[in-house]
């Protein structure tokens, strides 16, 4: 309790002054020694805890010896000392869950034992435990299959019990569906990433396809070796930090398409072969047009990428929160700027929206843009370029074609050659090799040309945004007022 008292002692201080590492290591060293109760699970879930929120978050001996004593002590484990156990697993390194994996017997049986104990509580856990659990699990580095009965219980509950959801919060709403979007969106399988070619996915793009330094470009990645996360906080306050990197990453594009966009030329081909159904039976669109006042920007962002990526909600949803995402775009960090461009992205590609609603809101966020691009990490400017490559090549084929596009992103040259200029020297700041530095920035120049081409005409781009802002905006509020009556 005293590690535990220390960690929220820093926590609430909010300086970001960290203990010295040294105390803390020793700490460490003595709780790997200490006796834990197995009638009192919640005491070895708040140890673990208070460690991931000092940053000490490295440490696979204290993490296996306490993963251990839960695959031993489940039955006596609760909604609560799980809820806090999975956030911290969450919360430590990817190389101490690896070791943690390893020091319980059986591998993907030991996180199936402990998936099935968090499903069984669920019967009667409180609503955040529901959002905590599905978030953390999702983030923990089990195999997406080790966690299916978690997923599928929870998502059968709030199904078949809707006031599950009527009692949930705006942000619990948002954690729910980003840890289902998280599952049952995993990263792509490398054989079919290569059998269709690295980058022409769709989701290879959007997703971010930037493999981590010291990994092959035909592994798939940890979110953690990409990006330093703080730990993640128990219950009372786990709705910081939560705009992580919001998935694991798929291959890295080896060649160029000759005469075009780097891997944007089978978007067609790829759409055709992806399953467009919703990828989850919880009608969560409902809830959050009910409570859209209450989102903050953070989760404004996690509902609306989850939303694309799950596949529900459609045109209404992404206009409702993006309408209110604008209010508050002033708000958004980097980590959030690059989910909005991903998730804009593929929506636009897959359908899922017009092209015309998505450039509409990325060219909302152009300032936003140049204002957080000196802070972006190297996936979030991979997200970045990603999303204009994409969505740069999907206006070039509509113009091609004589189909309505939308407004240019930029408003002059002048404020498209500032924004490349400010997205590569940051991606030459902070991405260290050469072949994937200069494959970001490719995808950068070609991105903004493709969305300068419009400033070349003398379409008026002020007049195109305009235009349908009325329509949007009933829109939004037929939606609310539907939401609120489609019980």
């Amino acid at each position: 309790m005293i590690v535990h008292g220390l960690s929220r002692g820093v926590q609430a201080d909010g300086s970001g002054n960290f203990p010295n590492p040294g105390p803390v290591s020793k700490l460490a060293a003595a709780a790997r020694k200490v006796d834990l109760e197995e009638d009192r699970p919640d005491q070895a879930a708040l140890l673990l805890n208070a460690f991931a929120r000092l940053r000490h978050a490295h440490d696979a001996e204290l993490c296996g010896r306490i993963f251990g004593f839960a695959q031993r002590t489940l039955p006596a484990w609760d909604a609560q000392a799980l809820t806090v156990l999975c956030n911290a697993l969450a919360g430590v390194k990817r190389r101490a869950r690896i070791a943690t994996q390893q020091e319980a017997d059986g591998g993907n049986a030991a996180w199936k034992a402990l998936s099935a104990r968090c499903a069984e509580v669920l019967q009667g856990a409180a609503p955040q435990h529901f959002a905590c659990l599905a978030h953390a699990l999702a983030r923990v580095g089990a195999p997406s299959e080790s966690v299916d009965k978690f997923y599928n219980t929870m998502e059968a509950l709030l199904v078949s019990r809707p006031r599950i959801s009527e009692f949930l919060s705006a942000m619990d709403l948002a954690l729910l569906a980003n840890g289902l979007a998280r599952h049952r969106r995993p990263a792509l399988a490398t054989a079919t990433t290569v059998s269709l070619g690295a980058s022409a996915l769709p989701e290879a793009i959007c997703q971010s396809t930037f493999p981590a330094k010291g990994i092959a470009p035909s592994t798939t990645v940890d979110n953690n070796s990409m990006c330093d996360k703080t730990s993640t906080n128990v219950c009372n306050d786990y709705q910081t930090n939560q705009l992580q990197h919001s998935e694991t990453q798929a291959a890295m594009p080896t060649s160029a398409s000759s005469g075009g966009l780097v891997g944007f030329e089978t978007f067609e081909t790829h759409t055709a072969m992806l399953e467009l159904e919703p990828l989850t039976k919880w009608p969560f669109e409902e809830y959050m047009g009910r409570k859209l006042r209450e989102f903050s920007s953070q989760g404004l962002v996690m509902s609306l990428h989850a939303s694309v990526r799950l596949r529900r909600g459609g045109e209404p949803l992404f206009e409702a929160l993006s309408q209110r995402l604008m209010l508050c775009h002033k708000e958004l960090q980097a980590p959030g700027l690059a989910l909005v461009f991903s998730a804009a992205a593929e929506a636009s590609s897959l359908g899922h929206i017009g092209l015309p609603q998505a450039l509409t809101l990325l060219r909302g966020l152009r300032r936003d843009l140049e204002r957080l691009a000196p802070l972006l990490s190297p996936w979030q400017v991979a997200y970045v370029a990603s999303a204009l490559a994409s969505t740069g090549a999907l206006c070039r084929r509509k113009r091609a074609a004589a189909e309505q596009v939308g407004p240019s992103l930029w408003r002059s040259h002048k404020e498209a050659a500032a924004v490349l200029e400010a997205l590569r020297s940051r991606a030459g700041a902070t991405i260290a090799d050469p072949n994937r530095r200069k494959w970001v920035c490719d995808l950068l120049e070609q991105g903004v040309e493709a969305h300068s081409e419009p400033l070349n005409s003398s379409t008026g781009t002020d007049d195109l945004l305009l235009a349908g802002v009325g329509q949007k905006q009933d829109k939004m509020g037929c939606f609310i007022v539907a939401s609120l009556f489609d019980l």
